[in-house]
């Protein structure tokens, strides 16, 4: 079976954590910590999240597989603010 999606897998892990009565584990994309989702549009999905190492929020956006190519790549990351100086 192929790689789940990584909403999929973040609401798994939370339904899980309910029915159990245990918190939801973290859900990791390489070194970054992944949080809820915050937005989504043409592009693919953006979700709020933790880069542990240098103890900073990040914004996590995954392009769509239709979209990657051309020199995008499929996942990028972007410090909380960097955008806005």
């Amino acid at each position: 079976m192929g790689e789940r999606p990584l909403e999929f897998q973040r609401l798994f892990a939370e339904v899980r954590g309910r029915l159990l009565g245990e918190p939801a584990p973290a859900l990791r994309l390489g070194r970054y910590v992944v949080g809820e989702r915050i937005g989504a549009g043409g592009m693919g999905v953006v979700y709020a999240g933790v880069d542990p190492e240098l103890g900073r929020r990040v914004a996590i956006k995954l392009v769509r597989p239709d979209r990657v190519g051309a020199g995008l790549p499929a996942v990028g990351v972007q410090l909380d603010g960097a955008s806005r100086r």
